[in-house]
């Protein structure tokens, strides 16, 4: 649980879809992901289900980080730069978000990965209202890059930027609610 942990935490935090650090973490959150499955699998069947879904949110993350690189060295530019990187920073948080999904619906029911199955209720609760902005800046984010300059386009931006400071609030509180599951875990299935 502890690659677990920092993958899904690093997953966890959107920026902005031109900005290369978004994908950065997400593809690093990916690698972390990755290798929780292996450390996960020693001691719970089901885990193994999950290595599509993190190849795939790694790949379009890889996919993203490339198109913010190209974008933010003036090579991709105009509608195209728009258009790449919008689809490709909505796909990959809505895949980083499906996977999380899956995940936590797995594991909360596991009361058997620790002594505190409330600890597993309490991350469940605190991923779901940190989903419910992450929508919300997400909308907004694609929303924004389909608006042409407008007054429109500034509300729609001050939504997002409200819903992602109220997002990475959530996002401590889940990394926080996940090191405890990750704790209990730790001293259940000590290595």
């Amino acid at each position: 649980m502890n690659f677990f942990n920092v993958g899904f935490v690093l997953c966890a935090i959107d920026v902005s879809f031109s900005s290369w650090i978004n994908y950065a973490l997400k593809l690093l959150g990916a690698v972390f992901m990755f290798v929780g499955i292996r450390e996960a699998q020693a001691v719970a069947d089901g885990f193994e289900r999950f290595n599509g879904q993190v190849v795939t949110a790694g790949a379009l993350s890889v996919a993203g980080l490339a198109a913010a690189l190209l974008y933010q060295a003036g090579t991709l530019s105009g509608t195209s730069a728009n258009v790449i990187l919008t689809a490709v920073g909505f796909l990959s948080v809505a895949a980083v978000v499906y996977n999380q999904y899956s995940i936590i619906k797995h594991i909360t029911p596991m009361h058997e990965l620790v002594n505190d199955p409330s600890l597993l209720d309490r991350l469940s609760k605190l991923w779901k209202r940190l989903t419910v902005f992450r929508a919300v800046a997400l909308v907004c984010e694609t929303a924004a890059h389909c608006m042409p300059d407008c007054t429109a386009q500034a509300v729609v931006q001050f939504v997002m930027l409200a819903a992602r400071i109220i997002m990475y609030v959530y996002v401590f509180f889940v990394a926080a609610a996940f090191n405890r599951v990750r704790m209990d875990f730790n001293v259940m299935h000590p290595v």
